[in-house]
Order: structure tokens, then sequence, then C-alpha cells
């Protein structure tokens, strides 16, 4: 009887040391796993001093809006991180999630894939695939991120730093007289751009999707509105995008078309209007760059001389940001 109670007891103490030692290593492991955090910028200009290289700079517009970040690791079946919007406080960036750690295998890739878009409750419709279905309102700026790394690749780091880009185009305007004169009134202005298209974050472009219809879809921007349209110009006078044309607007970079309507009216020498002419509708192409402000000089002409636009493209303005960013 003794000795059955003997092996009953070592069998006892044998499996409690096989549950202690199972649990210790689970432990371990789990102790073992490194947290990952996120910081953000986005490429500047500014410079430190002639001739130092270009600093960086973080968004403001990114920070007051939040950003959305999704994550996947090489060879898992589950997200590492399904699409979370991110907000910045304190000099930090968090999410609602509990904390994310790294794979534990420090070689394994991580593909992050990170949107903003102004807004706390509309997910970026497939973020989790790195392919976002656009449509943009002609406002608001839309920022993106695609970076794979892993944590040995990461210099050992466990903070992922995410450089976002401008993805759309911005397009102002100055309008200006070409000859003296005559009277020109403003009517409606225009702009004609590319809509609806799918933008590949790993391979920073746009492409059409494919049950589109038709292939290339577009959408036309009001450049003004009523309270902004019936502008009277004379020479030397210019009305601008930060005056009295409308709005700057952020649209899908590619090829776009303006068009514009305004009447021609005779002066008399005087100040006065002697002859009252036709509205005139003109339009111009031209390719709108991502990441840049697209600035059209259009140049009003009469009936016997045609309208004049010129582009340049310049760095991309962050005051032109047509709403002020807010969480919603």
């Amino acid at each position: 009887m003794k000795k059955v109670l003997f092996v009953a007891a070592s069998a006892v103490l044998v499996m409690s040391s096989c549950s202690n030692e199972i649990s210790e290593s689970f432990k371990t492991s789990f102790d073992e796993r490194t947290p990952l955090t996120v910081s953000t910028y986005t490429p500047g200009l500014t410079r430190v001093a002639a001739g130092s290289d270009a600093v960086v700079v973080n968004d403001a517009a990114l920070q007051a809006g939040g950003f959305w970040l999704a994550a996947t690791a090489a060879g898992e079946e589950e997200d590492l991180i399904s699409a979370s919007l991110f907000t910045y406080s304190a000099g930090a960036w968090s999410s609602s999630l509990d904390e994310i750690y790294w794979p534990l295998d420090p070689t394994t890739v991580v593909s992050f894939y990170g949107f903003y878009n102004n807004s706390s409750e509309i997910v970026p419709e497939g973020l989790n695939t790195g392919t976002v279905a656009l449509s943009p309102d002609g406002e608001t700026d839309l920022m993106a991120v695609y970076k794979a790394t892993s944590l040995a690749g990461n210099n050992g780091s466990s903070n992922v730093s995410l450089a976002f880009d401008h993805i759309l185009a911005q397009v102002t305007f100055n309008v200006t007289p070409a000859v003296s004169g005559y009277q020109y009134v403003i009517g409606d202005i225009s702009v004609e751009a590319p809509y609806g298209l799918n933008y590949s974050l790993s391979e920073k472009a746009f492409m059409a999707p494919t049950d589109a219809v038709p292939e290339s879809p577009t959408h036309t921007y009001p450049v003004n509105s009523g309270e902004t349209s019936e502008q009277y110009l004379t020479s030397g006078d210019t009305i601008t995008t930060t005056s009295k044309v409308g709005r700057t607007l952020m649209v899908t970079p590619g090829s776009c078309t303006l068009s514009i309507t305004y009447q021609i009216n005779v002066m008399d020498g005087n100040g006065g209007v002697a002859q009252l002419n036709q509205y005139k509708t003109a339009s111009a192409t031209f390719t709108a760059v991502a990441g840049k402000s697209n600035v059209l000089n259009i140049s009003l002409s009469p009936d016997n001389v045609p309208l004049s636009v010129s582009a340049s493209v310049n760095g991309w303005d962050a005051t032109a940001n047509n709403i002020t960013p807010t969480l919603e």
C-alpha cells in the first residue's frame, strides 16, 4: 500500500514539474517580445543652414487629424495591425489597441500601410491590403506611407519612423488681363481631373479599378462659387486663389483640363463700358504633379487672341489647405 502511494506521489511531482517548465517557457517567450512604436514625419524643404542637409518636419495636419495604420507580418495569416486610427498627444502616437509587439523572429518583415484622410470615422477602404480606393473631394489633403522592415532591419530599434507623402496635386490660379482697353468679367472656373482610382501604397501609384467604366473616369471640380464669380478685371488687375478666385484644389495627379468662362466688355476710355460682349469659354490641358503646388497663370484675352495658360510647379504649400484638420 505504501508502495502504491509512493508511486502516485511521484507521478504528481513529475507532472507538477513538467507543468512548471511549460509555464516558464511560455512566459519567457511572451516577455521577450519587443513592443512596437511609431513616429512620423513628412519630408520638408526647410534647411538648418546654407549647405546643410534638408531636415524633416512633422506635418501639423497629420498630427491634428491623426492617421490610419495597418500592418502585416510575412508568413502570418492574421494582420499584425488591422486598420486602426492613431492619434497624436504629448509628443507620441497611440491607438485604442492593446500594446503592439514585433514578431518574435527579429528577421520577420512587417509591411506598414499608413493613410491620412482627416477623418476619425472613415476607415480607408482597402488599407489592410495596401491598395486604397479614392474619390477626392477637391478639398481634403491625402497622405500615405508604405514601409517594409524587420526588427533586425530596423537596426534593432523598436520604433518605426513613417515618412508620409502628399499623394494629391495642389492646383492654384492667377488670373490677369492680357490686353488693356477691355473689362473682363470672370464667370466659372473649373478643373476636370482623374477620379475614382485606386492608390497602391507600396508602388506609390494610381491605377484604375478593374471594373471601372469608363476605364479613365474623371470628375469636374468648381474652383469658384457664386460668391466669388462675377469678378471684374481691367488692365493691371490680378486675382488669385488666395484672394478672389475661390480655392486651392486637391486633385488626383495626371492629365487635367482647365475650363474658364468670362465676358469681355469694351471700355469707353473714361472708365465706363462702351460695348457688352458675350461670354467666352476657353479650356487648356495641363499635367498636375503629385505632392506639388501646380500654379496656373491664366491670361485673359479678347476674341481675336487665344487664351494663354502657363504652369509652374512649386513645393507643397502647407498653408493652402482649405479645411482645418480636426478630429470628428
